[in-house]
Order: C-alpha cells, then structure tokens, then sequence
C-alpha cells in the first residue's frame, strides 16, 4: 500500500517530528487545531490496523473524562497516510470534549477497527506498549510545541464509496458492489493482515470488482480502491 500513496503521505507529514517509543506524538496544524499521529507499528498490537483508510479514535480527556466514543457523532478518526501512520486532525481540543478554552491539558485514547468493521471495533485496536503490556495513549498538550509541516485540515483523503460485498466471509471469491456512475477508474490493492501488498489491479472503472481467492491462505484481508487523484477507501475481507 505503500507505494500508492506518496501524496499522503506529504500532506501529513510533521517535519521533523519523529514517532516516540509510545507510538503517538502531536503537533500543531498551520491552520489552527493540533494532529494527533499514531506509529501503528510502535503500538502494543502492531500489525492490527495495518492497511487499513483510517480507525476509529476513542479518547478522552485530563484522565479519560469527557470521552468522545469512536463511533460518536462528531467523533474524529484516524486517517491512514499510506505508511500506516494514522492522524487524526482536531480543530479545537477544548470544544472537541465540550470544555472551556484552556482546560484540556491531556488528550487519552486507544484506536480500533470501528471505521472498517463496525459490527466487531475491538477485536483488532492500537494501544501503547509499556513494556510489553498494552496501556492506553497520552499526550499531553504540552509537549505538542513542533508545527507540522502540512496541514490536515483542508484535505480529506476518505472516498465515501458504499460498498456492498457477496461473499463475505468467502470461499471461491468476493464480489465488490459500488456505485461508479462516472465511470471513474481505481487501482485497486489487495492486503494482509500485516499490511503487506499481494495483489495490484489497474484500471478498474466499472461498479463491480471480483476478488478471486486462488491460493490466498484463510484470514482477514484488506482491499483498497485509490482514484485518480489519490483518494481512497478500505474494506475488510475475510477469507475462510
């Protein structure tokens, strides 16, 4: 999935910033607002939430308060920048969890696969890893002083497509409806669990794709549709 997504991974990277052992740093968006990245790598279950547009970010605030479920209206998520890197942009932190100007001092929270897998969010989730034992992310606000390079706050990478899937699980093979009246043209991208690339598919402009399993071993896939522009969207396979 890498390789798909370089303008991505330009429009949220933060300059000099690098991902501390937690897994999650911060920095100031241009445009007002903070990012919030996760290193899903450096997290206590990495490989989880490899590969997939974006996760869920369930968080609170100064010690868990106020929490902002990840499946609660308004909620911000977590956007896959290409390298499994996942930012999630807040204009306002205080208003975010509902406070006044100047009381949020710690933003706590813990990712899952809501975005990807609504009926299961939990079964795969990101966490800090503390010496082996898996703990829940803080970052204080402090400690965000770096300016991120690019802003992401005026870009949304997400394509809204409304997936529909016979055969999920599958067996033989997994037919992917989606509305394309436009005619617009994908590549499309096959997963594994770890992130890693097994398939490419150029060209795909019709309303249906056809996943074939051949000799894929039974597990969770994940399939990603990037247009033209670089915009994207992910569904998760599972294979039986």
């Amino acid at each position: 999935m890498k390789n798909l997504y370089v303008l991505a991974l330009t429009l949220f990277a933060c300059g000099a910033l690098s991902a501390q052992s937690t897994g999650i740093t911060g920095c100031n968006d241009p445009n007002g607002g903070i990012q919030v990245i996760f290193d899903e790598a450096l997290g206590c279950n990495a490989g989880a939430l490899a590969g997939m547009s974006a996760v869920g970010f369930h968080s609170g605030m100064n010690g868990f308060m106020n929490v902002v479920a990840w499946d609660q209206s308004g909620a911000a998520q977590g956007v896959n920048d290409g390298n499994d890197d996942f930012v999630v942009y807040l204009a306002d932190v205080d208003a975010y969890y509902g406070q006044a100007s100047g009381t949020v001092t710690q933003i706590d929270c813990v990712f899952n696969q809501g975005p990807s897998d609504p009926g299961n969010p939990w079964s795969a989730e990101g966490k800090r890893n503390d010496n082996g034992n898996c703990a829940d992310f803080t970052l204080m606000l402090s400690d965000v002083t770096e300016t991120c390079a690019i802003t992401a706050s005026t870009r949304d990478l997400l394509l809204e497509l409304d997936f529909q899937v016979l055969g999920n699980p599958f067996t033989d093979k997994a037919v992917v409806n989606f509305a394309n009246d436009n005619g617009d043209t994908y590549t499309v991208q096959l997963n594994d669990a770890m992130g890693r690339t097994l398939r490419t598919y150029a060209g795909v402009n019709t309303n249906q794709f056809t996943l074939e399993r051949n000799n894929l071993s039974s597990g969770f896939y994940f399939l990603t549709f990037v247009n033209e522009t670089g915009k994207f969207a992910t569904l998760k396979l599972f294979a039986r």
